[in-house]
């Protein structure tokens, strides 16, 4: 999956009331109540996965947007841990 970063505190506005938010000791997610789809994720544990750097960050899925948000991906994330099936280029 691509997710889009942006630096903000902001709370995601849902005016239309859609998305639900899943939180764990690791991260606040969300996602489409009606299909499950993620929309977004957000650290909110700063010793998890690289501390203090994901704090701060909203992760957006890629597929959600409308419009091109003019940004291209520039690396993986958790290759490590990725399919073997899965080669190592940029979507």
């Amino acid at each position: 999956m691509t997710w889009v970063g942006f630096r903000t505190e902001a709370e995601v506005i849902d005016p239309e009331k859609q998305f639900k938010k899943f939180s764990t000791n690791i991260a606040e997610q969300g996602f489409c109540q009606t299909c499950g789809s993620s929309f977004y994720f957000r650290y909110t544990n700063a010793t998890e996965r690289g501390g203090q750097e994901w704090l701060g960050v909203t992760y957006f899925a890629r597929a959600n947007f409308i419009n091109d948000p003019g940004i291209e991906p520039d690396h993986n994330i958790f290759y490590d841990s990725h399919a073997k099936w899965a080669e190592n280029v940029f979507y």
